[in-house]
């Protein structure tokens, strides 16, 4: 790496928090900044760009939040560079982690725009701070423990030259769980106006349009699990342009703050509903079946009954096999 990429351990060791660095070491405030003048001199991802030839393809932001993610950041990184898209910039918000995670992400500095490490007041201030450090046209968040598929981000450029009226694009998701031998493909719910009852798309496979956070606002900082349920409702209510894509665009794995404190979040999104408009004597009645199917799922799974899992969804529209490739 050239010299004037280093970071020298002692203004930046594992362990020290509190400094952001952009790819060439300037400090900065952890606040939004420009650095298109950079990008365009290679400093965007490009691995041979597998895209067929386009006049002007725009120009991805992705986020990737971590915290103590070592053992699955380094995969969700390869899906990023492997995108062989022309114009991605990379973003990484990390909560000063404290297991090896800096080191891999010093190990990819040459393909990130710009990344921090320090303390954050949890998942939603992450993913604030990493919006106000983008400039993209389109952005898409892509957790440490999931990761896109190949050709992910020209499908939702396609989709988004093609529908310049697009505010959000969703599209399919391969769902895996450490206990099933199977991975399947999870479509969102045909009608939108399922949202007041549940999230009716997957937040990993969907990409949105860097005006809409404009118009719309950011994440609200009052929720700490359900935040991605707010947004999207707030979207909807507010009149945003929802395009879907039928095609898987990223892999994500059971687990997160959404699934480790499950009551909590089912509570937050209930909470938000009814925020929203939606009648308290329809969302607490929801609220309550929520949490009973949390519980005969947790027994299934604890029971080694995952078949039932997978007859169910061989039943459900929703749901078909993923095959690699697909």
């Amino acid at each position: 790496m050239a010299s004037d990429k280093k970071i020298q351990d002692d203004e930046f060791g594992l362990g020290r928090c509190g400094k952001s660095m952009d790819v060439n070491g300037f400090q900065t405030t952890g606040q939004a900044f420009s650095r298109a003048d950079k990008m365009d001199k290679g400093m965007m991802l490009d691995s041979s760009a597998t895209c067929s030839s386009r006049a002007s393809w725009p120009k991805f932001s992705i986020i990737t939040v971590t915290l103590n993610s070592a053992a699955t950041l380094e995969e969700t990184i390869h899906s990023v560079i492997a995108q062989g898209y022309p114009q991605v910039e990379y973003v990484i918000v990390d909560g000063c982690s404290t297991d090896g995670t800096v080191d891999i992400i010093r190990k990819y500095e040459p393909f990130l725009a710009r990344w921090v490490s320090e303390p954050d007041g949890g998942i939603t201030d992450a993913f604030n701070k990493g919006l106000r450090m983008t400039t993209g046209e389109i952005v898409g968040i892509v957790s440490a423990d999931d990761y896109l598929l190949p050709g992910a981000l020209e499908q939702v450029a396609k989709v988004y030259l093609d529908h310049p009226e697009a505010d959000v694009i969703y599209g399919n998701a391969v769902f895996i769980e450490p206990y099933n031998q199977r991975q399947f493909v999870v479509k969102p719910d045909a009608d939108l106006r399922t949202i007041w009852r549940r999230q009716p798309l997957k937040h990993a496979a969907t990409f949105v349009a860097r005006q809409t956070y404009e118009r719309f606002g950011l994440f609200d900082p009052a929720y700490r699990l359900a935040m991605d349920y707010e947004l999207i409702l707030r979207f909807y209510v507010q009149g945003a342009r929802f395009v879907y894509l039928d095609t898987p665009l990223v892999a994500f794995r059971y687990g997160g703050a959404n699934w480790t404190h499950l009551h909590d979040t089912i509570r937050e999104a209930r909470d938000i509903s009814v925020r929203h408009g939606y009648s308290p004597l329809k969302a607490y009645p929801i609220y309550w079946g929520k949490l009973i199917k949390a519980w005969l799922r947790g027994l299934v799974v604890r029971a080694n009954l995952v078949g039932l899992l997978n007859l169910r969804r061989h039943f459900s529209h929703r749901f078909s096999e993923y095959r690699s490739g697909q």
